[in-house]
């Protein structure tokens, strides 16, 4: 089902979403910096911690914006790349945050290599889209921005 525009709450998911990665991003390069000069030390990973809790958080929104989608619909992508960048999204924004949660139960070397690997992926599709954005924006002038902006009232 394809809706006109998005609504208030898909939009507030959005920014919500991109708000926890952008504190995760922070978080990873906190905690490979800690992660140099601590190595000996042991104990709590403050930086892993908050990031299990981001994640679950992550997860949460995600399902709650995949809900929203089902249920009213989005507005048509602006290219075929765009629709297929948006389901890598949320393939990844669902696989990240569970493969992070296996690897901070199981502290595996695999489940850590795995997790390593989704995030990488997220962060390059994330990195892709925001490129579509900005090109849709100013380059194809297509107000691709504009419609993940809260309306001006």
């Amino acid at each position: 089902m394809a809706s006109s525009v998005y609504t208030k709450a898909q939009k507030r998911l959005h920014w919500a979403v991109a708000l926890v990665l952008v504190v995760q991003v922070f978080l990873e390069v906190c905690r490979l910096g800690l992660f140099r000069q601590g190595e000996a030390g042991g104990g709590l990973d403050v930086t892993a911690t908050l990031s299990f809790v981001l994640g679950a958080l992550l997860l949460a929104l995600v399902l709650l914006r995949v809900s929203i989608r089902r249920e009213i619909g989005v507005p048509m992508p602006a290219t075929p790349l765009a629709g297929y960048v948006h389901y890598a999204l949320y393939f990844l924004l669902i696989l990240s945050p569970v493969s992070g949660a296996v690897a901070w139960i199981t502290e595996t070397e695999r489940s850590e290599s795995v997790h390593d690997m989704m995030k990488f992926l997220l962060f390059a599709v994330v990195f892709l889209h925001i490129f579509q954005v900005l090109w849709g924006q100013f380059v194809a002038k297509d107000g691709t921005l504009r419609r993940m902006l809260p309306a001006r009232d």
